[in-house]
């Protein structure tokens, strides 16, 4: 307090000041008409508590008259406290144990919290009445797992109610599910066994699968019927993949059937010396779906429009399965193979990519694996997660047991893989020439199995390591694995890529066997900073034969870019990113 206060008679103690203080908030709050916040005050004031009005509680004198101050203006807000506030009201009065009577007022609450929840039932009952069979499993999930809002209806405040509500909603599946459609019983049945919901399905599900098993079989046996067959001439064609002439006496024979697909092949044959009859060959295609395609022409299109099939010679070569939940029926890829496969137009398929699965809940490739394990087709080329990132969150994509296709697919070329989910067992393939596995995140089990495989052959190899967030648990010792083998005659590319430790895996390559013979380093997306680039540029030797280096996406300086632009003929090295901090560098692809 100044001296000209003090002569004035202005003597106003600090504890003085504080009971002022307090005062005043008692009255913003009773004016606010917030009774929590007078509550906490009088819980603070009683010693229950270690703060008032957001001040640490301390004692002082007249203490004992602000707190019924503020327990005044308590008791003439209690009648008025929102429904909302009033549980948090009741557990500070009763915990702070203030004289408060909330007897009224906690019936009053009881009163409208029951017909709160009559009212809410109501239009969830009204909601639920109007829903689809995917919508009532989808409800019963949200009511067992005590969603805040269950198809769209906030009813955090239901009990108990909810439970009585998810008994109506049990019911009413039970009783729409036998009457459902095989494709739709289908699409719920993956809603109910995704939260396990108490409803046997074993028996429907095999009913399911043995109608739609008897559908594809009758699908395939006409498909096979329609087309004449000289196995004499498909022999000719297998046993030379690449005359020309093969095929071209299997196109007059087929002409001479009055079959499509011999005019196609002599066609594609022509075109391929004349360019311009591309659009001849499409025609051809469309005109003849019904022979050429039959139950494969409503999957032609992928969903950006692309064609789905690529025909050489009158068969398909390469195909991309894809179901899209855009589609109004989307179907599993299985079921898509097994058409497929069993159509004449993909006697000659080569290359396989594998997109979106069809299946409700975006099911593991597996059953797809085992069609391709029993069937054994000579495909040169697979891809497993065929979607652009952009599409599908890389870690959604699950792919499953890559173990059996090892031993299946004999003259395999080409395995591309993406996904957040899979297995590649050991590794073991004496054809296999290019493997890339993109992931955000690499198990170690699978780091081992690359840094292990048995690939006489390989030329290419491309590998995501991912975050340790996103089960990126791959470390460098997978990698110093990797790059000790000595027995890639072959390997002339080697992507090390999108990994959180790329500093370490610069500074283990130069001593690697394997660096002597690349013709090409890919060890983008990942967190290479200027000590990861100087491990490089000092041992710029010990890569003879490098032609291009591929930095982009990393954590990298201009002097650190110019210093691997000094040491290696060509480094790409576009789109760096920024850091403050060394730990907090991330590699591009992880969720």
């Amino acid at each position: 307090m100044g001296l000209i206060d003090w002569l004035r008679g202005n003597r106003e103690t600090s504890e003085d000041k504080k009971a002022r203080w307090l005062r005043d908030k008692i009255a913003d709050a009773a004016r606010a008409n917030d009774a929590l916040v007078l509550a906490e005050a009088c819980a603070g004031l009683s010693g229950r508590g270690a703060l008032v009005f957001g001040m640490v509680n301390s004692d002082f004198p007249g203490r004992a008259d602000v707190l019924d101050e503020v327990l005044a203006a308590l008791r003439a807000l209690v009648p008025k406290v929102p429904m909302d506030s009033c549980e948090r009201l009741f557990e500070l009065v009763a915990s702070a144990q203030l004289p408060i009577d909330v007897t009224e007022r906690r019936a009053r609450y009881d009163t409208e919290r029951r017909e709160r929840a009559d009212r809410v039932a109501g239009e969830l009952r009204r909601v639920i009445a109007a829903a689809g069979p995917c919508e009532l499993a989808r409800a019963y999930t949200q009511l067992v797992a005590r969603a805040t809002f269950v198809l769209g209806v906030k009813i955090d405040r239901l009990d108990p109610a909810r439970d009585i509500l998810r008994d109506e909603v049990l019911a009413r599946v039970l009783e729409v599910l036998p009457k459902l459609s095989d494709n739709n019983a289908r699409i719920v049945i993956a809603e109910i066994r995704t939260p396990r919901i108490p409803i046997e399905v074993i028996a429907r599900t095999a009913e399911i699968a043995a109608r739609r098993s008897a559908e594809i079989d009758g699908a395939i046996a006409r498909a096979e019927s329609s087309e004449p067959r000289n196995l004499a001439l498909e022999r000719a064609i297998d046993d030379h993949p690449d005359d020309p002439a093969a095929y071209s006496v299997l196109a007059d024979w087929l002409v001479e059937c009055d079959h499509p697909r011999g005019a196609l092949i002599a066609l594609q044959l022509r075109a391929e010396t004349d360019p311009s009859l591309a659009g001849d060959v499409a025609t051809h295609i469309e005109a003849h779906a019904g022979a050429l395609l039959g139950t494969l022409s409503p999957h032609r299109r992928t969903l950006d429009g692309a064609d789905a099939f690529i025909w050489r010679r009158g068969f398909i070569e390469r195909a991309r399965l894809s179901c899209p939940d855009t589609l109004a029926r989307p179907i599993p890829l299985v079921e898509l193979a097994q058409l497929m496969f069993g159509h004449p137009s993909a006697r000659r398929l080569r290359a396989l990519d594998l997109g979106m699965n069809g299946t409700p809940d975006e099911a593991a490739l597996d059953d797809v694996i085992a069609l391709l394990v029993q069937l054994r087709p000579r495909l040169r080329e697979l891809r497993l997660g065929d979607v652009p990132i952009k599409e599908c969150e890389i870690s959604w994509y699950r792919v499953g047991n890559l173990a059996p296709l090892w031993s299946a697919l004999r003259e395999l070329r080409s395995l591309f893989v993406r996904g957040g989910e899979f297995a590649l067992g050991d590794i073991v393939h004496d054809g296999l020439e290019r493997l890339e596995v993109q992931t955000g995140g690499l198990s170690p089990s699978d780091a081992r199995a690359i840094a292990e495989a048995k690939l006489p052959k390989l030329a290419f190899l491309d590998v995501w390591y991912g975050d340790p967030s996103y089960g990126g648990d791959a470390t460098i010792d997978e990698v110093r694995l990797l790059l000790a083998r000595t027995d890639w005659p072959a390997l002339a590319h080697l992507g090390l890529k999108n990994a959180a430790f790329t500093d370490e895996i610069c500074a283990a390559l130069p001593g690697s066997p394997l660096a002597a013979q690349l013709r090409e380093l890919d060890l983008s997306l990942g967190t290479m900073g200027s000590e990861g680039a100087r491990a490089l540029a000092a041992r710029c030797a010990a890569f003879p034969n490098l032609a291009r280096l591929d930095v982009s996406k990393n954590y990298l300086s201009w002097e650190a870019i110019e210093d691997l632009r000094a040491a290696f003929p060509t480094v790409i090295a576009d789109q760096q990113r920024e850091s403050d901090d060394d730990d907090a560098r991330y590699p591009v692809v992880g969720e």
